[in-house]
């Protein structure tokens, strides 16, 4: 679509600002935690490649980002957006695209939400056995 092309062509033009100024510097990006429904099957919620023109895989895949750190704000086992299924699903295509990805935990859901503080335990667990280097603790 316009958008995504639009979308697309900004990050390609911020990726090249930054490699002009500090080529050091790494770009990442924390996109939604869904890239799309049904990626990984059983998955459902917010489509933000059709509604909001959001494809973090091209921008993997074309070179524009040195790392992702999806927002995977889902307890593990939630039915249509569970952290684990994400957390596999997104490792496995950072790794397909020679990409690092570190998993955005929401921490902050623990006072907020009443998650039981062994929620985060559970996803820092999980992401330990993939071939993530870390996470980011949201908030």
């Amino acid at each position: 679509t316009w958008r995504r092309a639009n979308i697309h062509r900004f990050v390609a033009e911020l990726r090249d600002s930054v490699q002009g100024q500090k080529p050091w510097l790494p770009l990442g990006i924390s996109p939604f935690g869904i890239w799309r429904p049904g990626s990984p099957p059983g998955i459902r919620g917010l489509d933000p490649y059709e509604t909001i023109g959001v494809d973090a895989l091209a921008w993997m895949r074309d070179g524009l980002v040195d790392y992702l750190s999806p927002q995977l704000y889902w307890p593990i086992g939630r039915t249509g957006q569970d952290f684990a299924r994400l957390a596999t699903w997104w490792d496995t295509m950072a790794t397909q695209h020679g990409r690092p990805m570190w998993p955005g935990l929401y921490t902050s859901a623990v006072p907020r939400s009443g998650w039981p503080a062994s929620e985060i335990g559970r996803q820092v667990t999980t992401t330990r056995a993939l071939r993530s280097p870390g996470q980011v603790h949201y908030r």
